[in-house]
């Protein structure tokens, strides 16, 4: 009985430390790809605009979480129309156009911008 406990507890610790170093190397990969940029941003929003950029017109729906304190107005002040802020978390949500876009990138207080897709209801 006591090989069974031996064993069970060296399984434990090796999936432990297996489940540490899996954490140690994805904490590696975003502490790289956030010196690469200083906020949050979805790679196909960054791909949606990179296609567009020639039409100063075009607009994404997008969703922008802040840190908390930040003034939802300074989106507005880079361009952004915003459509809806939350009253309990720091995200607001609304259109922006490629140079809002890239204003926002560089704005204190901003964590993530992410492309917001259409909701639809589902009819049963």
């Amino acid at each position: 009985m006591a090989a069974y406990k031996i064993i069970a507890s060296s399984l434990l610790l090796l999936t432990q430390l297996s489940a540490c170093n899996d954490v140690s190397e994805t904490t590696t990969d975003q502490s790289s790809a956030a010196e690469d940029s200083v906020i949050d941003i979805s790679l196909d929003l960054t791909q949606r605009f990179s296609q567009t950029d020639l039409d100063p017109e075009h607009r994404e729906a997008v969703i922008v979480t802040l840190t908390p304190g930040t003034d939802p107005q300074n989106l507005q002040a880079a361009g952004m129309r915003i459509e809806h802020t939350m009253k309990n978390r720091p995200i607001v949500s609304g259109t922006l156009n490629a140079a809002a876009f890239n204003d926002l990138r560089s704005l204190a207080g901003v964590e993530r911008i992410e492309r917001d897709g259409p909701m639809k209801a589902l009819d049963p």
